[in-house]
């Protein structure tokens, strides 16, 4: 039996920004939004990480370790893993990262398991629940490709 060679959907392939000079090959998504807990009776804010692909068979989550030190937050991913459900459904692999008490201006650096580091500066008013995207950058651009698209 003879393999053939499945190509990639357009969507997935790596194309030169003509203005930043970035490559993008979107393989995930960040989606920055504030959310209320009814049992804690708080406002949480959420920043959702997703994966760009979606998955026919089974829902993933996403492994992901957070640090932070001052006003910049490190999610380092480490993987997908899969649910523990009954019944299997399709869908992109998330995961939803919960912090509490955030105002003003913050940077989040996104890393991969092989060192590629994509960062946003997001500016955040609870009162008003708005997130503002400030700037997004590359920790150096002939080294990193845009993986991550601003969905916010």
């Amino acid at each position: 039996m003879v393999r053939t060679k499945k190509e990639k959907p357009i969507s997935e392939l790596a194309v030169v920004d003509q203005i930043t000079g970035w490559t993008l090959k979107y393989e995930y998504q960040i989606k920055p939004y504030f959310e209320f807990d009814d049992l804690l009776k708080k406002d949480f804010f959420i920043i959702e990480l997703l994966t760009f692909r979606e998955f026919a068979s089974f829902r993933y989550d996403i492994d992901y370790i957070l640090t932070n030190t001052n006003r910049e937050y490190k999610i380092q991913i480490k993987g997908l893993n899969s649910r523990d459900i009954a019944f299997p459904f399709a869908g992109k692999a998330s995961a939803k990262i919960r912090i509490t008490d955030m105002i003003g201006k913050y940077t989040f650096h996104i890393i991969k398991k092989n060192g590629e580091t994509n960062s946003f500066d997001l500016k955040v008013n609870p009162y008003e629940r708005l997130v503002i995207l400030e700037r997004e950058f590359l920790k150096d651009k002939k080294k990193h490709k845009k993986f991550v698209e601003y969905i916010g």
